[in-house]
């Protein structure tokens, strides 16, 4: 299951999406976690880092045991 929230906040659009798993907590190598699906996977978080980092905004990730989130802020354009 995957849930989603957007909200306003001040001038700021709010986005957080958590992957509720059966795993355990994703290693992170830098700044960036490792797919645990092997090869050719977890692209979708570098396109991610592109857009917010081209929109000015912020991101942050947390990865524990049953869940990975990934918070995000843009500002109003």
């Amino acid at each position: 299951m995957i849930r989603v929230y957007m909200d306003m906040r001040n001038t700021q659009l709010y986005i957080s999406f958590t992957n509720f798993t059966a795993g355990r907590k994703m290693k992170k190598e830098g700044r960036l976690f490792r797919s645990t699906k092997g090869d050719g996977h977890g692209f979708g978080l570098v396109r991610m880092d592109a857009i917010v980092e081209r929109l000015d905004g912020y991101i942050s990730r947390n990865s524990e045991d049953g869940a990975f989130t990934t918070e995000i802020l843009l500002p109003q354009v």
